[in-house]
């Protein structure tokens, strides 16, 4: 599976919020990473290799050591957050389906790529599609 690289930034003037999801059924998120971040500390996730113009802002809602380094649960305060890490994570899809294309030869565009993608798995995601 093709990996992109994420990046989470500290977001030090982000105003303290109340999260407006039922706690028991908040929207969250996890990583690895290679540092630690204070609870409910707020995070603005990226992958720039897929695009500048889209992050979700997020808090950190567990942070706990491990051997690969911290295991950090992330929570959205809202839906509109949880939305823009889901465009990220189909951009993501669609660049791997692209590059798994472009290694079977095929001379599509990335958009004719995601046009075909999105016809094909579009009404399954987020369950990701199986393996080729």
């Amino acid at each position: 599976m093709h990996q992109f690289e994420l990046e989470l930034t500290p977001i030090t003037d982000h105003p303290i919020s109340t999260p407006t999801t039922n706690p028991k059924r908040e929207l969250l998120f996890q990583c690895v990473w290679p540092r630690a971040f204070g609870f409910n500390q707020h995070l603005r996730v990226r992958i720039p290799s897929i695009t500048d113009s889209i992050c979700a802002i997020t808090r950190v809602l567990a942070c706990n050591h491990t051997e690969q380094g911290y295991q950090l649960t992330l929570a959205f305060d809202d839906q509109n957050q949880a939305f823009q890490l889901r465009m990220l994570e189909q951009l993501c899809h669609i660049r791997h389906y692209h590059a798994q294309l472009q290694r079977d030869g095929s001379g599509l565009s990335l958009n004719d790529a995601a046009r075909n993608w999105i016809q094909q798995f579009g009404d399954s995601f987020p369950s990701p599609p199986a393996s080729r």
